[in-house]
């Protein structure tokens, strides 16, 4: 779909409105004594443990551990692009809670330096929309594609972290065999639960918000 100028520049200034807020924040939350108080030492995760458990994303990360399937596996516009993993030491919640704002911030940086990086003019032209009438014909040819015969697993990086998408196709039908969506919730919840080991019962709340953990995801 094309998108009009006027629509990318609002997203670029929106970017920079998104980063003056989170210099709010840091006054407001990260440097709060309170914050830091109820969150820090509190949840801690090992470098080790984090690997040993599977934890993903920026909870991985969190734990020393710099890696990031955007800059590993690159995909779509990754490594045309200048920006950071965000790495911390600590593994506690305050650390997770400290990644996951750096990151926004990275994020504001990738959505710059690709509207910058989109060409001017149209993408679609008006022969293809003759062609194909994009909510009716072409999407019923997609639907009867038979994909052949064979099985592939890929990941992608979202805002929790790793994505593994499984498709495996019997070559006879346009409906694939099996297709499994494994999402970080699942994947780092044993380190959420080995993060909890003897820590206080009002901590809780505190540990289970700094993994983000959403119970539909993981169990869908």
């Amino acid at each position: 779909r094309d998108v009009e100028k006027a629509t990318l520049d609002w997203v670029y200034w929106a970017t920079f409105a998104i980063e003056k807020r989170l210099k709010s924040f840091e006054r407001i939350f990260i440097r709060n004594p309170t914050v830091i108080a109820r969150l820090k030492d509190v949840g801690v995760l090992s470098k080790r443990e984090a690997i040993e458990f599977g934890v993903v994303g920026p909870f991985l990360r969190a734990s020393g551990v710099e890696y990031d399937v955007r800059k590993v596996e690159p995909y779509e516009a990754y490594d045309r692009v200048d920006w950071e993993i965000v790495v911390a030491d600590e593994g506690d919640s305050y650390s997770r809670f400290l990644v996951r704002v750096n990151e926004v911030a990275q994020s504001l940086r990738i959505i710059r330096q690709c509207i910058a990086e989109i060409p001017e003019g149209r993408v679609i032209s008006d022969q293809i929309c003759e062609d194909n009438d994009i909510r009716g014909e072409f999407l019923d040819r997609l639907a009867d594609l038979v994909l052949p015969s064979g099985e592939y697993t890929t990941l992608t990086e979202a805002a929790r972290g790793s994505v593994v998408y499984t498709i495996v196709s019997d070559g006879e039908s346009n409906v694939p065999y099996r297709f499994r969506i494994v999402t970080p919730g699942w994947l780092y919840l044993r380190g959420f639960m080995e993060s909890l080991r003897g820590e206080r019962l009002a901590d809780l709340q505190a540990i289970y918000g700094s993994f983000g953990y959403f119970p539909p995801e993981a169990d869908r």
